[in-house]
């Protein structure tokens, strides 16, 4: 239901709407009153007008070093306080509003994508692991072929950390170790090619 309010001012019987809103009650004069008594006094009065106009420019210009000051702190402040959200390295350098840095933006947008992606599709993973499953374990089986006939560094360390003890503290402090192993693996595997 719409309210209705009499202007003071012009005596017409106006909509709510009409009325400006101040100190959380609707004004006595309406909208339009307002206004026309408002152009009226800029009017009659033109002196004061000038006066207000040359001391507002007067102040701007006093204070505008000062105002530019307190804005450019203000702005500082905000920046030293803006930290990425994932891993907290500051962003004094990117706008106020972002939120994370480029490095960790780009592993939050891929690991959104990614975990929509498998929701998606995981029905289709599944059904796709188990119809190729000796096709899945065909490929895994050539690619550790690969890494044992290139013999890793990454081999042969889990090898001698394994099978003879070593650490990992150990290995790096010797380098030759690996180097050794990785000749002594190739030996054996030429004898055993040699004998077939």
């Amino acid at each position: 239901m719409v309210e209705f309010k009499i202007c003071t001012k012009c005596n017409d019987k106006k909509e709510i709407s009409e009325f400006q809103i101040k100190k959380g009650k609707y004004t006595s004069s309406c909208k339009s009153c307002v206004y026309a008594n408002h152009k009226i006094w800029l009017l009659n009065n033109p002196e004061k007008l000038k006066r207000y106009r040359n001391n507002s420019k007067i102040w701007h210009s006093k204070n505008a070093e000062e105002n530019r000051e307190k804005k450019e702190k203000i702005i500082l402040e905000k920046k030293a306080k803006n930290l990425c959200k994932r891993c907290g390295t500051s962003l004094f350098d990117r706008i106020l509003i972002a939120k994370y840095c480029p490095t960790c933006k780009k592993k939050q947008k891929n690991e959104v994508w990614n975990k929509n992606d498998y929701i998606k599709n995981k029905k289709t993973y599944q059904d796709y692991n188990k119809k190729n499953r000796a096709k899945i374990n065909l490929r895994d089986s050539k690619k550790e072929k690969t890494k044992r006939e290139q013999i890793a560094d990454r081999y042969v360390s889990k090898l001698l950390r394994e099978k003879n003890g070593y650490t990992v503290d150990q290995l790096k402090e010797n380098p030759e170790l690996l180097e050794i192993k990785r000749i002594l693996i190739q030996t054996k595997r030429l004898c055993k090619t040699s004998k077939n």
